[in-house]
Formats: C-alpha cells, structure tokens, sequence
C-alpha cells in the first residue's frame, strides 16, 4: 500500500544469488517463524518474540552472506522508511503476530544498524 514502484535492483541482486542451499535456509527460518505463529493465541510471549527477533537476526545473516552490499542498501533503504505511516502499514498488511513483529523488528534493526 505504501510502496508502488518496481521492485529494487538490490531485491533482484539478491534474490540472483541465492543458491539451492540458500533457499532451503529460507524456507527453514520461515517455517519456523510460521510455527511460532500458528502457537500464537493472542499477543506473542516474551520467548516467541525473543525467537521472532533470532530469526529476523539470522534472516539479515543469511542475506548478508548471500549479497553483503545488496543487503546493506536494502537495510538502509528500510531504515529510511522506518517511520509510523509504514508501520502502522506493516501491521495493516501482517494482521499474524508473528509476521507483524518480523515486519517491524526488520524496521527497528535497520534503524539500529544505519545509526551505528
């Protein structure tokens, strides 16, 4: 909703360069972000948000290593619209807890990390 352009040439750059082995990585931290989701019953617990911000943090790592500058541009771009309009945004488009809080640490952490 808040986004209309095409996608970035950093998402193609880094998406070109995953390999098979990288998506089976994907594929496993989304898997688990989505068993923490489906646990959820209402507000996500001290340890589901502690395992949300453990796979956002291995999710960065993993694009990190796939395409450093790709994902050191996408972090900054992402850091540049961490502001309310997108996060509420975020939590409009990710009505899952679990998802939601992805969405959002993403934003925090770029924010942290383009700080720094």
């Amino acid at each position: 909703a808040c986004y209309r352009g095409g996608l970035p040439q950093d998402v193609i750059t880094l998406i070109d360069a995953v390999s098979p082995e990288h998506v089976d990585e994907i594929c496993g931290l989304w898997q688990e972000c989505h068993l923490v989701n489906e646990a959820t019953t209402g507000a996500l617990t001290h340890e589901q948000l502690n395992t949300i911000d453990d796979l956002l943090l291995r999710t960065v790592d993993l694009c990190s290593r796939v395409e450093p500058e790709a994902t050191a541009r996408l972090l900054a771009r992402a850091a540049e619209l961490n502001r309310p309009a997108v996060r509420t945004a975020v939590e409009l488009a990710y009505p899952a807890p679990a998802y939601r809080q992805f969405g959002i640490g993403l934003l925090t952490l770029a924010t942290q990390r383009s700080a720094s």
